[in-house]
């Protein structure tokens, strides 16, 4: 069992400037000990009395197979006790039970996002009168709250200057640019330092991108005003800066696409219009047709909507290099993102388990396991589905992309599930991408939203350090 002691210098720091600060977001990158920093950050306020209970805010993975779990092996929080509150339901339901762990006493209080706006009704009926039973505050892979605009949001909102610690935390605060760190910040300070709403953060920092009024780029100069403004209430880290990682490779995998379906896919691309076999395809925007090129390329094409939508065979290109290769790659997860990809791949691969949004909870908590005991060779997973917060490492090394994702913060959050402290062996980044297509587009594009993510991060560690 690790003693406090065992924490790395600086988790002490974080930890020490936290509790001075009150209110801080702690953006660490992955892999940094965050779990622990906020624990030890419990354990020392309420041994000093300064708070009652604190609430954790974090993804339904990490509420049941981290927070809990990461306690019990620290000498000085295996004390404390949880309490999961999650969901509404009626009497005799099991998440009627669980909402009414909302009144046991315990040190910290679990939730996911998707309960906030529970949470809030539940607090404005039962203590509309009297104070919240929480003081602190952590909102865990923060991300999850970037949008102002989002029910979660409006929802909690009155409850958010509540609390006189709050802390949110992440490893990528603004994996799509900075128009991602408003809702973040706006919970330390309620928009004291970037504005009373988004309308006014985006007329101040942001104009239009192109023809799409939902896209916004950056003003000159906007980008520093942005860092100065909130440079006094973040703790910024990267782990390659603090930590001994072992080393990591990008592998870009290119093949060509065959001549018969490259004048298919140019047909889409040009005309928005493919007419198949048995049914007719035709993507509505530029946003759909990003959509349907990604299908094409992954072996399969959508049509229809709900329950009526048809799943049509183009070819199985990827499907048939990912079976040659896989024996020379080992134990690796592999990411995918539509549904008929996961079916594709567990034709290929009988036995290897996945986490999507047909996976229970039971089930992933069994399957990480297994990951982790190396008993699995070959794991699926879908980025989408949160694997903020999960140590992978102990299964394996490998990563390979089967479909990327335009979301650099599930790009990101996936790789560093291995890519990170105590993992023995070196990791390695595999992308499947057929060449001149929108494929290297999704590379491109998230390697640029990288770039300006790690700017972001550098530039206010430098500030970090003149200040110490």
């Amino acid at each position: 069992m690790y003693t406090i002691n065992d924490l790395d210098d600086y988790q002490k720091y974080t930890i020490a400037l936290a509790i001075k600060k009150q209110r801080t977001a702690i953006f660490l990158g992955t892999g940094m000990g965050k779990t622990i920093i906020a624990q030890t950050i419990v354990d020392q306020l309420l041994k000093r009395k300064w708070i009652r209970s604190a609430l954790v805010i974090t993804t339904k993975k990490c509420m049941y197979n981290t927070w809990r779990q990461e306690a019990k092996e620290w000498e000085h929080t295996q004390y404390l006790e949880f309490s999961i509150i999650h969901g509404n339901a009626h009497s005799g339901k099991a998440e009627y039970v669980k909402r009414l762990q909302l009144f046991k006493p315990a040190h910290i209080y679990l939730i996911n996002y998707e309960g906030l706006p529970w949470l809030a009704e539940t607090l404005r009926r039962s203590f509309h009168n009297r104070p919240i039973p929480f003081d602190c505050i952590f909102y865990d892979e923060s991300t999850k709250i970037k949008h102002s605009t989002t029910q979660r949001f409006r929802k909690f909102k009155p409850y958010m200057n509540k609390f006189r610690y709050r802390y949110p935390m992440t490893g990528t605060p603004s994996p799509n640019g900075y128009i991602d760190l408003y809702g973040q910040i706006y919970t330390i300070d309620t928009g004291l330092r970037l504005g009373s709403s988004l309308d006014s953060y985006r007329n101040r920092f942001f104009v239009p991108s192109g023809g799409d009024s939902r896209e916004y780029r950056l003003i000159k100069g906007s980008k520093k005003a942005i860092r100065n403004r909130i440079k006094d209430v973040t703790i910024v880290m990267r782990k390659e800066d603090y930590q001994k990682l072992p080393p990591i490779k990008y592998n870009k995998i290119m093949i060509d696409l065959p001549n018969k379906l490259r004048d298919k896919y140019e047909e889409l691309e040009k005309t928005f219009f493919l007419e198949l076999e048995n049914t007719k395809i035709e993507a509505f925007s530029k946003s759909s047709l990003s959509m349907k090129l990604r299908q094409f390329l992954q072996g399969r094409v959508y049509s229809g909507l709900g329950n009526e939508r048809t799943t049509h065979f183009i070819h199985d290109e990827k499907l048939q290099m990912v079976a040659e290769m896989m024996e020379g790659i080992g134990r690796c997860i592999v990411a995918y993102n539509f549904q008929f990809e996961r079916d594709d791949l567990q034709s290929v691969f009988k036995k290897a388990p996945a986490i999507d949004g047909r996976t229970t909870d039971q089930q992933a908590s069994k399957y990480i396991q297994q990951w982790n005991l190396k008993q699995i060779p070959v794991f699926l997973y879908n980025p989408a589905c949160d694997p903020h917060g999960l140590n992978l490492q102990k299964g394996g090394h490998n990563v390979l992309w089967y479909s990327l994702t335009w979301n650099l913060e599930h790009y990101i959050q996936l790789i560093d599930r291995l890519w990170r402290r105590n993992q023995e062996n070196k990791v390695t980044i595999h992308h499947l991408l057929f060449r001149k297509t929108i494929d290297e587009a999704v590379y491109k594009a998230l390697t640029t939203k990288d770039a300006d993510q790690n700017t972001l991060l550098r530039e206010l560690k430098i500030y970090k350090e003149k200040k110490r």
